[in-house]
């Protein structure tokens, strides 16, 4: 305990006069204590080390293997052919395309494109007639 002269009372007791402002004073500075050790910490790992931390995580990210094929032909109890292991293509087309309603989207755009200043201008009918001169090369 720090005791100055002339007085017998601990320096920390007469600034801090109830012992449960004492603990808690305590408890306050250990937590603050473990906020900076924790803050240095993360500073260290991410400005000091972050660029070495961030190659190792993204390196992790991306595997390659090769997983091995079991090719060949499946054959019936009479060794006939049921399948046969062939070069194939898979081919995906989105269903606006196949009714038509992509390249009604696209021509209506380009019409729009060439005609922006008069659209407003123009009924119904003769826009649609501009939509399916310009839809013809997207179909």
């Amino acid at each position: 305990m720090i005791h100055r002269k002339g007085n017998n009372q601990p320096v920390m007791r007469r600034w801090v006069p109830s012992m449960f402002s004492r603990r808690l004073l305590l408890l306050a500075v250990g937590a603050v204590g473990v906020g900076l050790v924790l803050a240095v910490q993360l500073a260290r790992l991410t400005v000091v080390q972050g660029a070495m931390w961030r190659q190792k995580a993204e390196a992790v990210l991306v595997q390659r293997r090769l997983i091995p094929t079991a090719r060949g032909r499946v054959l019936d109890r009479r060794m006939r052919v049921l399948a046969e292991d062939r070069a194939s293509y898979d081919v995906c087309v989105r269903y606006p395309v196949v009714t038509g309603q992509w390249a009604y989207k696209r021509g209506r755009a380009a019409a729009y494109r060439e005609h922006r200043e008069q659209w407003r201008q123009i009924d119904e009918v003769a826009r649609e007639a501009l939509i399916t001169r310009y839809q013809r090369p997207y179909e």
